[in-house]
């Protein structure tokens, strides 16, 4: 059979009976369609591409039922190779070329001419600055781009992208421009429509309960004279030993939202990290307690529901007080951003790593703009790393980086 078929109900794991945890689930592509997925945030995007990849029902708990076909076969990992939104996961070599070779090399290729075509599609996509370089010294974007290159290489019948928020808006361009190209299927899930030129079909998935109401006059809120929470002075930050920013100058004020900007590499996550004390780094001065949504917000999520990790009247606020009884880690990608940011957001210093990532274009402006009206009413000094630049540009100024030279 030479289509992606599958009818299934989904129920995510959660101590809750309510209708709103289940997803219901049909899709097909034939083979070498290029399909975009969008939908409403927590409308499935993520569960479906589990469920051709094998992920769902293997790893993940819950009640599933119904019938799969992924060319003749249940989901599996061998004819769909899917790059997920959180690519530090999937990186198992210590360096990049073996990393895109690895799936060549398990698929029973010579090292060589496994080695010869991964070092082949990271100069096609214009990576090559990357090949040698160790992977626990890429940033989260570099990792995503990595990963999609392991992808292209292997003989996968489909490759299936979850997301490229990572992905500063050239690589996007070079990857979704080959991949259109290619004669296997290819199938985007992402939220910026605009990526989807091109592609033979849009595939738009109902439901997702998450909707909020933009908060207007977030920037009319009186600016006053707040101290100093974040003061960076000639500062100087290092990852894995290295310098990756140098002579940097900067003060962040309560009620202040400070944007981060730059090319995949350019030092935005260490930044934060340096302020959140998890990197080496002199000449930053931070006063008052951190908060940190990270790129992975499974990783500052550690309680079995919701409720427990973030306080009940900012889900009142941010209408999320219905997946309040959900446990976290089942929630999507756009939803444990959400939860992770407003976990971070008890703090006086919030450090917000790529937060909008996994929302639906609306669910971004008024996600953000109930964010900022937050760290304007309660004195708050907020970071954000970003490539979206209508984030950017709603914030209070924006600090472009660039990587370090030396």
């Amino acid at each position: 059979m030479s289509k992606i078929y599958l009818n299934i109900e989904y129920k995510y794991p959660s101590k809750s009976s309510s209708s709103k945890n289940k997803v219901r689930l049909e899709f097909k592509a034939d083979y070498g369609e290029k399909v975009f997925l969008t939908g409403r945030t927590g409308s499935g995007k993520s569960t479906l591409l589990r469920i051709l990849n094998g992920l769902i029902p293997e790893m993940y708990g819950g009640d599933f039922r119904g019938k799969v076909s992924i060319y003749g076969r249940q989901g599996n990992n061998k004819d769909v190779f899917l790059i997920t939104q959180y690519p530090e996961e999937q990186i198992i070599c210590d360096n990049v070329l073996e990393e895109v070779a690895f799936p060549l090399i398990q698929r029973g290729f010579e090292w060589r001419e496994a080695i010869e075509r991964a070092e082949e599609i990271l100069t096609k996509l214009r990576l090559n600055d990357l090949i040698d370089m160790k992977t626990f010294e890429l940033s989260d974007g570099q990792k995503q781009a990595v990963i999609i290159c392991s992808g292209i290489v292997c003989d996968c019948k489909c490759i299936a992208i979850d997301e490229m928020a990572h992905l500063h808006p050239s690589i996007v361009k070079e990857v979704t421009s080959y991949l259109l190209k290619d004669d296997r299927t290819f199938i985007l899930s992402e939220h910026r429509t605009q990526l989807s030129e091109g592609f033979d079909r849009i595939f738009w998935l109902e439901g997702g309960s998450l909707k909020l109401d933009p908060v207007l006059d977030y920037n009319l809120y009186e600016k006053k004279e707040g101290k100093i929470l974040v003061h960076a002075r000639d500062a100087v930050v290092y990852r894995c030993g290295k310098k990756v920013l140098d002579c940097l100058n900067f003060k962040v004020r309560e009620g202040e939202v400070v944007a981060l900007v730059g090319v995949n590499g350019a030092g935005k996550t260490s930044l934060l990290r340096a302020v959140a004390g998890f990197e080496k780094s002199k000449g930053i001065e931070v006063n008052g307690k951190v908060g940190f949504s990270f790129q992975y917000p499974s990783y500052s999520l550690n309680t079995d529901r919701v409720i427990d990790e973030v306080d009940i009247r900012y889900l009142h606020y941010f209408n999320l007080i219905n997946i309040s009884l959900r446990h976290p880690h089942s929630l999507s990608g756009g939803e444990k951003r959400m939860v992770s940011s407003l976990k971070a957001l008890k703090s006086k210093i919030v450090l917000l790593d790529e937060p909008t990532a996994g929302l639906d274009e609306k669910l971004r402006f008024a996600f953000m703009s109930r964010i900022i009206k937050i760290a304007r009413e309660e004195g708050k000094a907020v970071l954000i790393s970003t490539h979206d630049e209508n984030i950017a540009e709603m914030c209070d100024f924006v600090l472009e980086l660039t990587p370090n030279e030396n």
